[in-house]
């Protein structure tokens, strides 16, 4: 593995503070690179990584500038963050590749399905207009336990967000219940929780993945990692699009209205079709997904 030395930005008090609800670490876990850290030298090192990476639901600050911003939740179809350099990237967690590490995600994905179907998750019922009223700008205003800061959202937005419709949909086989809240778990403990979450993922052919409170989920990203094939609702920007062709590997729309279409698409794929959007859902998560060769990409294209 070729050494890179290594100035991390976040051992900077003030600077971390600054940029903490953004940070992405690119170094954590790579598969090309041997990453030495130097907190007293950034001269001599190879990266002095400042943080070019916006995490955040609601990444506004992103647009704010035409400095170049690598963003899992853009607010913008990819036309416009084009505009401001803001480039659509996988949601991923840093206990992705933990998981990665520990487990054959590959007996997951070989795994018989159980169900055609299948949502973990929440319905975020109190996402209604009746609980949150429009200001006089015509925005909605949403401060909810658990969240970094306020969120804002149009009213079109925000009516996304809520997947009650999920329990009116016509499913014969169908896998549900809510997922566990990991945030502040023990760290051995939030692997076995996740890990439990993907077992349950991997009985599925097909996952739904409505947009949660920013433009994309998790869940996408782990339906990809498990093999299975995603129904996506309200997402703006496709990460690498130019490269993959989404349509091979999801079934997707704009909107959580047209669910119901999207599920009767999904039943009347033949068994070929089905089997062929798997394989190349896991070949774009391997190729584009996986947390070490992100990362790689990452500091091959942007840092180094």
């Amino acid at each position: 593995m070729k050494k890179i030395k290594v100035y991390n930005r976040s051992c900077e008090e003030d600077y971390f503070e600054s940029q903490k609800l953004f940070w992405w670490e690119p170094f954590y876990s790579n598969s090309k690179y041997e990453i030495v850290y130097d907190y007293d030298n950034p001269k001599k090192c190879d990266i002095v990584y400042s943080n070019i990476f916006n995490y955040a639901d609601q990444p506004f600050e992103a647009y704010d500038d035409n400095n170049l911003i690598l963003c899992p939740q853009p607010l913008y179809k990819k036309e416009e963050n084009l505009k401001y350099n803001v480039k659509s990237v996988p949601l991923l967690m840093l206990e992705h590749a933990k998981i990665i590490e520990k487990y054959d995600i590959n007996k997951l994905r070989d795994k018989k399905r159980t169900f055609d179907f299948g949502f973990i998750g929440n319905l975020n019922h109190n996402y209604k207009l009746d609980n949150y009223p429009m200001n006089v700008e015509g925005l909605i205003k949403v401060d909810e336990d658990g969240y970094s800061r306020i969120h804002y959202y149009e009213k079109e937005e925000f009516l996304e967000v809520n997947r009650e419709i999920i329990d009116y949909v016509l499913i014969d086989s169908f896998y549900e219940r809510k997922s566990d809240i990991i945030w502040g778990m023990e760290k051995s403990k939030k692997i076995k929780t996740m890990k439990k979450y993907l077992d349950d993922l991997s009985q599925c052919t097909f996952v739904l993945c409505p947009r949660g409170t920013g433009t994309s989920s998790f869940r996408l990203y782990e339906t990809l990692m498990m093999g299975s094939i995603p129904i996506i609702t309200g997402m703006k920007d496709y990460p690498f699009d130019d490269e993959y062709d989404w349509d091979s590997f999801s079934l997707r729309t704009d909107s959580i209205k047209d669910l119901q279409y999207l599920i009767d698409k999904a039943q009347k794929l033949s068994d070929k079709d089905v089997e062929e959007m798997k394989h190349n859902g896991t070949k774009f998560y391997d190729e584009k997904c996986r947390p070490d060769v992100f990362n790689d990409w990452v500091i091959e294209n942007y840092l180094l």
